[in-house]
């Protein structure tokens, strides 16, 4: 121990041998802290020191000329881009040119042409046409131009290739300097790109060499410093000794050296444990530095996240505010350009001007000088069109003046639309539906409760006549609609575009008792389906409370008030157009009620208490004719709507082809719905079937022929539909009350508009709820609506109104089909109604007013 007290440092081991051992070769890659001292001293004042403090400065200066060359660079190829662009429009104006330049040229040689040749027949065709301008000369002049032979042609021919031949030679030259000049721009242009390129990757490689230049790696002074072995223990106690004798590095090493290795075990042992006391002290040490560095590592992550979460934030905010400006932005550019396509759009409705008896004569003599000269271009055709005119005697011009007298008469009609647009085509038939939404309505006015009536109906005609008659009115119906569609179609083209029946079938078929004709039957099918409908949903509702409460004291009067009063918040509704979505609901609705109603027919056929199917008719033939036709007047009641333009009226303009669409989807769910329900309901019940199928699962006497859960689930779907089915079919009445109350200048919603709204549209489903509640026909309504009705609006007038618009010929099959659909309807009609109303009238003995209990 005292030798450690005396030699209390060592500046450096000696090198040792190679015959020596690696234990005592180890300690020559370790340096003490005094020898760590030295070096760093001899190294502050080396020339290598020097020098490695110098690159800061020429690295700063070289970064400096490095940006101002990127900023140099950047300059230089926004000069560039300028440059391009102004080359580019420079060459669009020289092509411009030189197509304006080509057009002329082509014009002068066209004249150049004929310039020889207008001479010798000018004269002649002046004298012929001695009130023709210059552009009916022009065109005369190249109709006889054309009926030149080609051997007269020839020396014009012959001039016009030679002069062809020299303009293709010059125009070759010119084209030939413009693509040089082109190419040398080209190759300016590349050779540039070239060199800022060069520039460029000098500059990077000059940059990646210089960041190359590694410092050496500086050490964390804080962190704890290798502690020395026993051996370099030994040789600092030993090194001021040996120096004192005047021993080099060298010898004190090999000293040192050849004394450890000869030393004992127990003189190696103080050094032993006092290198093993500071390896400990290391550990400690080294503990604490390297939680320090995780706790530093940690905090530095922590910072760098919320560094990144501000950055994300402000990025956020920044990129929030960019999109609400550019959204500001968007909604008033397209705000601006609606509201200038508002101004430049022309209103489809306004009629337009009738044609003059030239144009007359005009589009019926282009087409036969058509068919007689193939390959005439315009310009010729117009031109021997009016010299027939100028032709023509003052009586052969009277015949066409009298037919545009015709046409300015029609275009003067009170039934067309008007320019102006009236409250009711502006509040309730507001033209901004697709097909589809077309489709939703027709569909809630064709496919309602009122199927369930069709095994009803077959209990008056049988299978055969009853299959009969369901398709034969389903394609009769689907012809009339899509010819309606065609009328309504052809009038919008000829700038009529009709959005109500009346005004429709006043226009075409030039009667104004015919307006007034379909005013009286629309109000009879619409108050007398609306009344179906409250007296329906008031049924629904008696029955589901019958079955809850069966001895409860509330009467069919009473459920048809609740249904009125939610009709009457229903009814509130603005137009047409807002019940869409109602509509929608409503189709799946049919389809969903008629599933289950089949389900539970298929259901009550296969179980006990099934009712015994008897599929005779009635026994007095007298009977069964007028059965046959109230049953025909009930299927014609169920395909029909009756308001067809007003559905199409909800479409946006230009409405051609598009209710064609709605029809097809609507026939579909129709074909799905019609057949099912009346195929199942009377084959299970035959011509036992009640007016409601329902009525029939739930018979008064006897146990319910199907699970309650799903009558109950379809009378809920019927109930819901039948609000639908309401509001439908009361467009038309709240059409011609605003119409009549609106102030077209106010807002829809706007006090003077609004009031009367609610208090028309409320007294209207009032009547119809009192006279549902005081006269419970079902059944019978829908025969009666059906005769009177619907044949003549959806079987009759579209072929008329077909028939005069379009004008078949008496040879086409149009003609005798329609013909044909129109006298068998019309007979069927008159029968029908003839019979429904003597069937009402026989029913009118078995009940009371305001019974609770609803007739078949």
């Amino acid at each position: 121990m005292a030798a450690v007290a005396e030699n209390p440092t060592f500046a450096e081991p000696a090198p040792t041998k190679k015959g020596r051992t690696k234990k005592a070769l180890k300690p020559k890659a370790v340096s003490s802290n005094e020898a760590n001292i030295a070096a760093g001293a001899v190294l502050e004042h080396s020339p290598v020191a020097a020098k490695g403090k110098q690159p800061p400065s020429d690295a700063s200066s070289f970064e400096k000329q490095l940006l101002e060359m990127q900023e140099q660079l950047e300059k230089l190829k926004i000069e560039k881009e300028q440059t391009e662009e102004m080359l580019k429009a420079k060459e669009e104006q020289l092509e411009t040119r030189d197509r304006e330049q080509e057009k002329l040229k082509i014009e002068l040689r066209k004249l150049q042409k004929i310039k020889e040749f207008k001479p010798t027949v000018w004269n002649e065709v002046k004298e012929a046409n001695p009130d023709a301008d210059f552009k009916a000369m022009s065109n005369l002049l190249g109709a006889k131009w054309k009926s030149v032979t080609a051997e007269e042609k020839k020396p014009y021919e012959e001039r016009y290739q030679a002069e062809k031949e020299a303009y293709l030679k010059i125009a070759g030259n010119e084209k030939r300097e413009l693509d040089a000049m082109k190419l040398l721009e080209e190759e300016q242009k590349h050779k540039t790109a070239m060199e800022l390129l060069e520039q460029y990757l000098q500059f990077k490689q000059e940059a990646e060499k210089e960041n190359n230049k590694k410092t050496k790696k500086e050490k964390d002074p804080l962190k704890p410093k290798h502690p020395m072995s026993a051996y370099f223990i030994f040789s600092n106690e030993r090194r001021a000794a040996l120096l004192s004798e005047n021993k080099n590095v060298l010898e004190v090493a090999k000293i040192t050296g050849e004394e450890w290795k000869n030393m004992t075990d127990i003189q190696k042992a103080p050094y032993e444990e006092i290198a093993l006391q500071n390896k400990e002290q290391y550990a400690e040490e080294m503990e604490v530095y390297k939680q320090k560095k995780e706790e530093e590592a940690a905090n530095l992550k922590k910072d760098g996240e919320e560094f990144m979460k501000l950055q994300k934030q402000e990025a956020m905010q920044l990129l929030k505010k960019k999109e609400k400006t550019e959204t500001l932005i968007k909604k008033e550019k397209v705000s601006r350009q609606k509201k200038k396509n508002e101004e430049k759009t022309v209103d489809p409705n306004k009629p337009k001007r009738p044609a003059s008896s030239y144009l007359l004569f005009s589009k019926e003599t282009r087409k036969s000088l058509v068919e007689e000269r193939p390959g005439t271009n315009n310009s010729t055709i117009t031109a021997l069109i009016s010299l027939k005119w100028k032709e023509l005697s003052e009586e052969e011009k009277q015949v066409w003046n009298e037919k545009a007298a015709e046409a300015m008469e029609a275009n003067n009609s009170p039934f067309p639309m008007a320019e102006e647009a009236d409250a009711g085509a502006a509040f309730v038939l507001q033209s901004k539906g697709k097909w589809w939404h077309a489709a939703f309505h027709l569909t809630t006015a064709i496919v309602g409760p009122t199927i369930l009536t069709l095994p009803y109906a077959f209990r008056g005609l049988g299978w055969a006549l009853g299959l009969l008659c369901l398709t034969s009115m389903g394609l009769v119906t689907f012809y009339a609609y899509f010819l309606m569609s065609l009328v309504l179609d052809h009038c919008e083209k000829s700038g009529r575009r009709h959005i109500r029946f009346r005004e429709l079938a006043a226009d075409v078929l030039g009667s104004g008792w015919m307006f007034y004709f379909v005013v009286f039957i629309q109000t009879a099918i619409n108050t007398g389906i609306s009344i179906g409908a409250i007296l329906l949903a008031g049924e629904c509702l008696q029955i589901m409370y019958s079955n809850l409460s069966p001895n409860g004291s509330l009467k069919l009067y009473h459920f048809i008030a609740m249904v009125t009063l939610v009709m009457i918040l229903l009814s509130q509704f603005p137009s047409f157009h807002s019940l869409r979505h109602i509509n929608l609901v409503s189709l799946l609705l049919s389809i969903g009620y008629t599933f289950l109603v089949v389900g539970a027919c298929i259901n009550a056929a296969a179980s006990k208490e099934a009712p015994r199917r008897d599929y005779s008719l009635e026994p007095s033939e007298s009977s069964r004719i007028f059965s046959a036709f109230t049953s025909i007047s009930i299927i014609a009641a169920i395909y029909g709507n009756g308001i067809l333009p007003e559905i199409q009226a909800t479409l946006a303009p230009p409405a051609t082809g598009k209710m064609l669409k709605g029809l097809i989807m609507c026939y579909i769910v129709i074909f799905l719905t019609f057949y099912s329900a009346a195929i199942s309901g009377y084959w299970v019940f035959g011509n036992k079937s009640n007016a409601n199928i329902l009525k029939s699962l739930m018979p008064d006497e006897g146990p319910s022929l199907a699970s309650v859960w799903v009558l109950g689930l379809a009378i809920v779907f019927v109930l819901l539909q039948l609000f639908a089915i309401g509001l439908v079919y009361s467009q038309v009445a709240y059409e011609i009350m605003e119409k009549k109350s609106a102030d077209v200048n106010k807002g829809v919603f706007s006090t003077r508009n609004l009031i009367p709204r609610i208090i028309l549209r409320s007294l209207y489903v009032i009547l119809c709820g009192f006279f549902a509640a005081m006269l419970p026909f079902f059944g019978d309504i829908n025969g009666v609506v059906g005769a009177i009705g619907f044949i003549p609006l959806d079987f009759v007038l579209p072929m008329l109104l077909y028939n005069r618009s379009h004008k078949p010929t008496r040879s086409s099959a149009a003609y005798w089909i329609n013909n044909s659909i129109i006298v068998v309807f019309t007979c069927v009609g008159i029968v029908g109604a003839f019979s429904s109303v003597r069937k009402l009238v026989g029913d009118a003995a078995e009940f009371k007013l305001f019974s609770s209990d609803v007739v078949d």
